[in-house]
């Protein structure tokens, strides 16, 4: 009974561990796709051309995102190859950003588990409900909410961070790296929150 246990458990780890959700790329776009290919897919498939394109990135400003239309997408490429994006996606006010960043984040949560690291950096007496003191520590910085995934690609099994952070008192930030390339196109090795 003992072997027939232990080879149940030895057989059920891996598929376990095999059916956790895996990141299928950003935007439609799968990582590491070659930027040709993935300028002519997003075309094909978003119907949209990029505001502005450089040699290490494109940017499509106000388009859909999801469910929701983004100020602005950003595509970056090394070697030729996207290996990150970034959907910067507007609200009207504070109440709105923050409900935006909960929303968000139970939407991540509900597909990918719990964040491998959250924070919310506020002072203590600041409550969400005092608009100028969010608004202000939104703005300049002293105030911070931040949610980041490690999840593997789902062809590849390399790991990418899922990052979603507030930039401003009218902007959540969402963004996906390959790590391993950010990693080596960042030298530090920080992301922009120094998770």
């Amino acid at each position: 009974m003992k072997r027939i246990l232990s080879l149940i458990v030895a057989l059920a780890v891996p598929l376990l561990l095999s059916a956790q959700h895996k990141i299928e790329g950003f935007w439609g776009i799968p990582f590491m796709k070659g930027q040709t290919e993935t300028l002519h897919l997003v075309e094909s498939t978003k119907g949209v051309r990029p505001f502005d394109k450089t040699i290490n990135q494109a940017i499509y400003t106000y388009v859909p995102f999801a469910d929701q239309q983004a100020e602005a997408i950003v595509l970056n490429f090394s070697n030729g190859k996207f290996y990150s994006g970034i959907a910067l996606l507007p609200y009207s006010n504070l109440e709105q950003v923050l409900r935006g960043w909960y929303r968000w984040k139970y939407i991540l949560t509900e597909k990918y588990g719990e964040p491998s690291s959250e924070k919310i950096e506020k002072r203590s007496f600041i409550m969400e409900t005092d608009v100028d003191f969010m608004t202000e520590g939104l703005n300049n910085g002293e105030i911070k909410y931040s949610a980041a995934w490690i999840l593997p690609d789902k062809t590849r099994n390399k790991p990418i961070l899922l990052m979603l952070r507030i930039n401003n008192a009218e902007t959540v930030e969402l963004s996906m790296s390959d790590v391993e390339v950010f990693k080596r196109v960042n030298p530090s090795g920080k992301t922009k929150e120094d998770f």
